[in-house]
């Protein structure tokens, strides 16, 4: 039995804003939030992992059937 040492939760968005401890801000309009979030004894392969795996299962609808979020026009927000 494989231990879960990274979690994600993928969400569609018309406009997000990150607001930073320094005061900065990143924004992004319509696209993808990506919240990870990792767990003890995460490595550096669980994120390759999780990273090829969001690049490529097939979420959102189109008329030409299920897409990628590599496939899909918008911004992209990974929050860690």
């Amino acid at each position: 039995m494989s231990t879960i040492r990274v979690r994600c939760l993928v969400q569609q968005c018309t406009k997000a804003t990150l607001r930073l401890q320094d005061a900065s801000e990143v924004t992004i309009n319509r696209g993808i939030i990506i919240f990870v979030a990792f767990l003890k004894h995460a490595q550096l392969d669980d994120v390759n992992k999780l990273a090829k795996e969001i690049a490529t299962v097939r979420l959102c609808e189109s008329d030409d059937g299920l897409k990628t979020i590599v496939d899909l026009p918008g911004d992209l927000l990974i929050i860690p």
